[in-house]
């Protein structure tokens, strides 16, 4: 416990501070107060905004016990994800957090040649003719996000509503990825259209609390049946059952994505 929280952390932002690496660091707790700070009053972008003005385009810093270089710098973003990628690997933060919520085999928690090989298994999906015929039903599945909101505010009498924007995007960038890959039959679908949106908004809200708690860095506890454990516990095994379901359906054909051109394999 020693090493993870003190020890370890010190030693790299010591070796980071010695290269004249500008920032900040927190023993213990790092910068996650700040950052909820810039979550509860709404302006989630607002501390990165305010450490890029102090520090400039990279900076040391912390979430929790994980020290990090913080960076904007395109040509640092480069040396790092394409020419030596084989270098780096994913934090902590990755397999504790969103690999709980999301399973470690997929894009996003993978690393080296499993990581390249699921690259290759969805890149049709990303050529040009497919973004271009994804165009019609982005334009489509907003403009049904923006009727449902004029909805709700036809039904008050104020004309006004106050709307969680951050829940409403991510569920409408949801519904455009789903509808893009999968087909607009499965955002039709109202029982596995709730599963996926409540069980991504619930389990990103369980994995915020593990993380501004704490309880997800410590040892023996982030393993206990806590509230947030149990929320993110189902939370993944509902989206497993639903992308079984999806898999299942599309090998039998009775889903087709909604766009042109080649898609990727699922067998």
């Amino acid at each position: 416990i020693f090493n993870f929280f003190l020890l370890k952390p010190y030693l790299i932002d010591r070796s980071l501070r010695l290269q004249n690496i500008p920032g900040r660091y927190i023993p213990i707790i790092g910068n996650i107060l700040h950052i909820r700070r810039s979550l509860r009053n709404g302006t989630p972008m607002q501390y990165l905004h305010e450490q890029k003005s102090l520090y400039g385009s990279y900076y040391r810093s912390a979430l929790g016990p994980i020290v990090r270089l913080t960076t904007s710098d395109p040509s640092i973003m480069n040396y790092v994800l394409k020419k030596n990628v084989k270098c780096y690997h994913k934090s902590v933060i990755i397999k504790d957090f969103l690999g709980k919520l999301l399973g470690m085999q997929n894009l996003l928690t993978t690393e080296d040649d499993v990581h390249s090989s699921h690259r290759k298994m969805i890149q049709p999906v990303f050529q040009h003719q497919n973004l271009v015929s994804m165009q019609s039903l982005m334009i489509d599945t907003t403009s049904i996000q923006l009727d449902k909101w004029k909805k709700q505010i036809d039904k008050r009498s104020e004309k006004s509503i106050n709307l969680e924007m951050r829940s409403e995007m991510s569920i409408l960038t949801l519904d455009i990825v789903t509808a893009c890959v999968f087909g607009t039959g499965l955002i039709e679908d109202e029982k596995v259209h709730d599963i996926i949106h409540q069980s991504v908004i619930n389990g990103l809200s369980a994995l915020e609390r593990r993380m501004f708690n704490m309880t997800g860095f410590l040892p023996i506890i982030k393993s206990l049946p806590l509230s947030s454990k149990l929320k993110l516990d189902k939370a993944n095994k509902d989206l497993n059952i639903v992308v079984n379901k999806i898999v299942s359906d599309r090998r039998e054909a009775l889903t087709h994505s909604a766009c042109k051109g080649s898609e990727f394999s699922l067998t």
